[in-house]
């Protein structure tokens, strides 16, 4: 193994050899260009280099470090940096994680259960967050929670941190420069994404200066349920009096949006909604839609389809308006079709976490230059009690009337 003393007469020797000259006095602060080393020579210099030294050096090094004390200097960098590592041995990953699951459930896991999903170990979405810490701390690591999720077995998980620790025993450390590479290594990552304009309607608020407001002074939205259909019996556990209604949820105006009266009496609040804070959204980072159109700007827009066709038009009958008024994937095309938008288009429904996913693939899309602009937002409104009432069956409702934000 090469030592840190010995880094200069192999890093000379090299180079005599490969320049067929013992003699010559080498310096510290001579070029390489100026002993001769062409392009090609550079290449059967990296080659002995690595073959002398146990190095895994890229000809692309010597550009970077071009005189013969910069080199010297890199690899005693490498050098010193392996000998930190090597005395650093990687803890056995399965024992780990067989013991933060003991932690978390009690349960003891063999070698037959390692493809057992965590979820069938009792491990909820409560506990995820719990043990991904563990595992940051024992292992010394930075997971994302979402790990879990793409890691869904005590043998993915394994895998996966073994890699992550280098696919052995020993963590194995050559370049600093070349691991932060690895870890980026999916896209050319933007990490600076701004958001440069905003607008929402949450509860009873007309806009989100409004809901920040609430937010600031400790204030709840909640009210005392009014409504003809809803029975306050019924659909709530605990509390059952309160809950938080949309302003002028029924108000729109068609005509601006180019949607026919018709069309928008069968329109999905939802949709409609959506369309309208769309609007703002651009409004507020100082877009108009003249400046937009045409251009490769993405839509990411979170949302389901509920029953205000059932339950609002069961008199109407069936035409194309209900179907284009009711059907979610149509939510975000709608948006890009009024502002003439060019980019990605799509409706996400991933239950709870659908406009997280819209903004994390907002992101993505933008990190992979597929469009220069991306909207991303969601839309929820219950039109009736009939999903409370399913909600309330599966206890996923406060009891309190109170969202309690995980």
């Amino acid at each position: 193994m090469l030592k840190k003393e010995n880094v200069w007469s192999v890093l000379t020797e090299c180079i005599q050899e490969l320049i067929d000259n013992k003699e010559v006095l080498l310096d510290r602060n001579i070029e390489l260009i100026d002993l001769g080393m062409d392009s090609s020579l550079l290449v059967d210099f990296v080659e002995l280099l690595n073959d002398k030294m146990g190095l895994e050096l890229e000809v692309d090094v010597m550009y970077d470090y071009t005189s013969i004390g910069q080199l010297e200097k890199y690899i005693l960098k490498l050098v010193e940096e392996n000998d930190k590592v090597k005395e650093k041995q990687s803890p056995d990953v399965g024992l780990v994680i067989e013991d933060i699951i003991y932690r978390l459930t009690g349960v003891h896991i063999e070698k037959d259960d390692e493809m057992e999903s965590f979820v069938n170990m009792g491990i909820d979405s409560s506990l995820s967050v719990e043990f991904i810490e563990l595992c940051n701390e024992m292992l010394e690591l930075n997971l994302e929670v979402d790990a879990i999720y793409d890691y869904a077995t005590p043998l993915e998980m394994k895998e996966y941190i073994q890699k992550l620790l280098g696919g052995s025993d020993t963590i194995k450390v050559q370049d600093e420069e070349l691991i932060e590479d690895v870890l980026k290594k999916d896209a050319n990552i933007v990490d600076d994404i701004a958001i440069i304009g905003m607008s929402g309607r949450i509860g009873e608020t007309e806009n989100l200066s409004m809901f920040f407001d609430l937010l600031e002074n400790g204030e709840r939205i909640k009210r005392t349920i009014e409504l003809n259909g809803w029975s306050n019996s019924s659909y709530f556990a605990g509390d059952t009096s309160i809950c938080s209604f949309l302003k002028d949820r029924e108000k729109f105006s068609p005509l601006f949006f180019h949607i026919s009266p018709k069309e928008a009496e069968r329109m999905d609040p939802q949709q409609r909604i959506f369309m309208e804070e769309a609007y703002r959204a651009f409004e507020d980072s100082g877009y108009p839609r003249e400046q937009i159109a045409g251009r490769n700007i993405g839509v990411f827009a979170a949302g389901r389809a509920m029953e205000y066709k059932d339950k609002a038009l069961i008199n109407e009958g069936i035409d194309a308006q209900s179907f284009l008024g009711n059907d979610m994937s149509i939510l975000a095309g709608r948006v890009s079709f009024f502002f003439d938008l060019n980019g990605p288009s799509m409706t996400i429904d991933t239950a709870c976490s659908s406009v997280l996913t819209a903004v994390h693939e907002a992101i993505r899309s933008l990190q992979n230059d597929e469009c220069e602009m991306a909207l991303a937002g969601g839309v929820f409104i219950m039109p009736s009690p009939q999903f409370a009432e399913m909600a309330n069956k599966t206890g996923m409702l406060s009891k309190d009337g109170c969202c309690k934000t995980f």
